[in-house]
């Protein structure tokens, strides 16, 4: 029970955030080193990662206008607003093409981005050489687009000099070691094909330069990785784009090249709608100039037959009307013509442009054909970065089909209403021309023929105006971008941001150190400081700091620190545990005292030891038994005479030795003596007992060095003969799961008197704190055996 409540009170005893601050203190070195490694590494990683520069640049994406009107006039309206056909851009897409493979690929093509050249083997921003400063450039002829490549060029004395050319072909990596001397301009032949060096400079300085040629799909990707994009508004057609680059004039040739190719490929997207129309009014032309040349060589020979002169015409009023349907005839006449066409033009061809402005008037139909041709353009576009069977193609591809279907479907009802507009103002021209009664039978039929030769004629300049206007319309298409912004940039890399990299180092410096630490405390689990045996029912004789560093300490082996006049901090330590243990010794009646632990290295021998001299000093009479036979740690202090407590007790000597400890007259040691193959049976020996009542006699205090109490039964056997036992506490060594059995010890009085002593305790900037990893070997064996040790000696 009594166990359990000291577990619950140790429970509570937790690490408090004062204690942590402690500690952190107390390792500010930890931190220090932990910083200026960070720091060293992120200087190395700033000083090799090569620098990047990012330019951007702003284009708008131009509006454009859907307009239904195919005249003259609206073209040249849409010239004003420099788009002459084509629908509203999505501005998105229109991103989407820029970043499309077939722009990204002929950029690399233009700047011929899949070669760097560098002047340092390892590429750096300040080794790339581009531009003005580029003094060669490498050509390979009949190289594969994927084949990777690279080679060094020395240039020397007007000669140019190949060497360490690898190539991959085939997945195969080929490495030719040979040396190749060619002349500017001048092909040879190496292992990854003709190679010919042009020069960019008259004369070229003598330097090396190391080539890279990447294939056409890796520096694709490469310059993809580089380029960003994105909407500067949404209400907004404008696009802002960006390019990173250890060249700085590169990147902006980069977005610059980049426009360029974009504006080309829409211009050219944007004509194919005017080259079919084109070709569809070219033939149509060739159609009609046959047909009216048939007709003026009817009207000729019709004349030359009937030997007819001009006649004029009798009844104005009759003709009026007459001419009047006959115009209404021929207008809707020629618009059926079109109609035809149209519909030939598209049962010939169901994948094709259709025609547009060819004064249809029939909005419905007009605004079909317009949707029809957006779609075939949308799905071509599409149709560069993606496949046939894409599921927006598919879609568009069945679109398609039924909006065919519909446009056929309304030509024929257009056919047919204008059909019948065409009967309805013939028999208006007929209850006229029956006025005309007395209208010879000649003049009707020249009248017919001359009608035919009209419509002809009509329709034959409407198309050669189309044909203008189409002309008029690839000449002065313009670009579908206009630069808001050229490309511009700081001076400053924006990769690797050097300030970014230094915080994360400061960072990381300072948290490794830090969850090192914290990690380490929140997991300990042996004794830290006097906080934790607060929940023992064992008196506290006191606490002794730690003495030294903390290698040293562990090294050093037993040392006297206590001096008479020293005001050090272990020595008034000694001076604290010195009252307080004269204070349990009920007045001098109680001499002897053991000095035990649970653990090697716990510091009982420099306990007592120190303690025995705070005695002396004092002016007590005091002497110190070294019972620990196997180790001996206290008979080192006096260079460890031959005999000792184990010649006395084994009876080898008469006479105990007690050795005064030089410089001291009050204190006095019995060293271990030999190390005998039996301690513990020894120390069952008589005159152990009589030994001790002796030196209660002479001493004033009897102070026993015994080994640890776990480990061993001799301090069991030893404690018989104690009055009083000071139980020694590592800080930093005991686990604090064996503090429970120091209070069952002193409960079930197994050694006599108990206290416990705190030793070890590291002082943290004024205060007592924790102490990790100390910990004293503590080894037991027999080095020889005892008797011929002896015959060793007397030899």
């Amino acid at each position: 029970m009594e166990e359990k409540i000291f577990i619950e009170e140790q429970e509570e005893n937790k690490v408090t955030l004062k204690d942590l601050l402690y500690q952190y203190l107390n390792n500010w070195r930890w931190f220090a080193v932990s910083v200026v490694v960070c720091m060293i590494v992120a200087g190395a990683y700033l000083w090799k990662t090569p620098k990047e520069y990012s330019r951007n640049s702003t284009i708008m994406i131009k509006p454009e206008n859907n307009r239904n009107s195919g005249s003259f006039t609206s073209q040249l309206q849409n010239m004003g607003d420099m788009n002459l056909f084509g629908t509203v851009s999505d501005v998105q897409n229109e991103i989407l093409c820029i970043q499309s493979t077939d722009i990204m690929l002929e950029t690399v093509k233009r700047m011929h981005l899949d070669y760097t050249y560098s002047s340092e083997k390892h590429l750096t921003d300040k080794g790339i050489l581009y531009g003005s400063g580029l003094p060669v450039e490498v050509e390979v002829e009949d190289i594969r687009p994927e084949q990777g490549l690279s080679m060094t060029l020395r240039i020397k004395d007007g000669e140019i000099t190949i060497t360490d050319i690898k190539t991959r072909i085939d997945g195969d990596e080929i490495y030719d070691d040979e040396e190749y001397v060619c002349t500017p301009d001048s092909a040879v032949r190496t292992a990854a094909g003709a190679v010919r060096v042009h020069l960019r400079q008259d004369e070229p300085a003598d330097r090396t330069i190391y080539v890279i040629r990447r294939g056409y799909h890796s520096a694709v990707s490469q310059l993809k990785a580089k380029l960003a994009f994105s909407l500067a508004n949404k209400q907004a057609a404008i696009i802002n784009m960006s390019c990173r680059d250890f060249s700085p004039a590169r990147a902006e040739d980069i977005l610059n090249t980049i426009v360029t190719v974009y504006n080309e490929s829409w211009v050219k997207d944007k004509n194919l709608l005017a080259i079919s129309t084109s070709d569809f009014i070219n033939e149509r032309i060739g159609v009609i100039e046959n047909e009216l040349g048939a007709v003026d060589k009817g009207i000729s020979s019709f004349k030359s037959e009937n030997r007819m002169a001009d006649i004029s015409i009798t009844s104005s009023r009759d003709i009026s009307q007459t001419v009047n349907s006959e115009n209404a005839i021929r207008g809707y006449t020629n618009e059926l013509y079109m109609v035809r066409y149209i519909r030939e033009f598209m049962t010939r061809s169901d994948d094709k442009l259709l025609p547009t402005g060819l004064g249809l008037s029939s909005d419905a139909i007009n605004s079909q054909i317009d949707e029809y041709n957006a779609k075939i353009l949308r799905r071509n576009n599409i149709l560069r970065y993606s496949s046939d069977t894409s599921p927006i193609v598919v879609e568009i591809n069945n679109e398609l089909s039924a909006m065919h279907t519909a446009i056929l479907n309304g030509l024929d009802n257009e056919r047919v209403r204008l059909s019948q507009l065409i009967q309805a103002e013939q028999s208006n021209k007929d209850k006229y021309a029956g006025h005309i009664s007395n209208t010879p039978q000649l003049e009707r039929d020249l009248r017919s023929i001359e009608r035919q030769q009209e419509v002809k004629e009509q329709l034959y300049l409407f198309l050669l105006q189309k044909r203008e206007e189409n002309e008029l319309t690839q000449a002065f298409t313009a670009y579908n971008t206009r630069i808001v912004a050229k490309p511009y940039g700081g001076l400053s890399p924006v990769k690797p941001k050097k300030l970014y990299v230094l915080m994360i180092a400061l960072a990381l410096g300072l948290f490794f150190p830090f969850i090192i630490i914290t990690l380490k405390t929140a997991f300990n689990t042996v004794v830290r400081d006097r906080k934790d045996l607060e929940g023992l029912a064992t008196p506290f004789v006191g606490e002794i700091p730690l003495y030294g560093s903390k290698r040293k300490s562990k090294n050093a082996g037993v040392v006297f620190v206590v001096k008479a006049n020293s005001r050090s901090i272990i020595n008034e330590a000694f001076r604290v545990i010195r009252s307080n243990l004269e204070f349990m010794l009920d007045g001098g009646r109680k001499k002897a005292i053991m000095v035990t632990s649970f653990n090697p290295g716990s510091g009982k021998t420099f306990i007592a030891a120190n303690l025995a001299a705070a005695m002396a000093v004092k002016g007590k009479k005091v002497v110190v038994i070294d019972f620990d036979m196997r180790h001996a740690s206290l008979s080192k202090q006096i260079e460890r005479p031959k005999q000792g407590l184990s010649d006395y007790l084994a009876g080898v000597v008469e006479n105990c030795p007690i050795i005064v400890y030089p410089g001291q007259e009050n204190l006095s040691i019995i060293p271990s003596g030999v190390i005998p193959p039996n301690p513990t049976e020894l120390l069952y020996s008589d005159r152990l007992p009589a030994l001790i009542e002796s030196l209660k006699a002479d001493y004033d205090l009897v102070f026993m060095d015994c080994p640890p109490v776990e480990m061993l039964a001799d301090a069991s056997i030893v404690a018989k003969y104690a009055d009083k036992t000071l139980f020694v506490v590592r800080a930093g060594l005991l686990d604090r799961e064996m503090l429970p059995t120091i209070d069952k010890y002193y409960n079930e009085q197994k050694l006599p008197n108990m206290a416990v002593l705190l030793n070890g305790t590291e002082k943290l900037n004024g205060h007592y704190g924790y102490h990790y990893g100390y910990h004293y070997g503590y080894h037991y064996g027999y080095y020889h055996h005892y008797g011929d040790y002896y015959q060793k000696d007397e030899a």
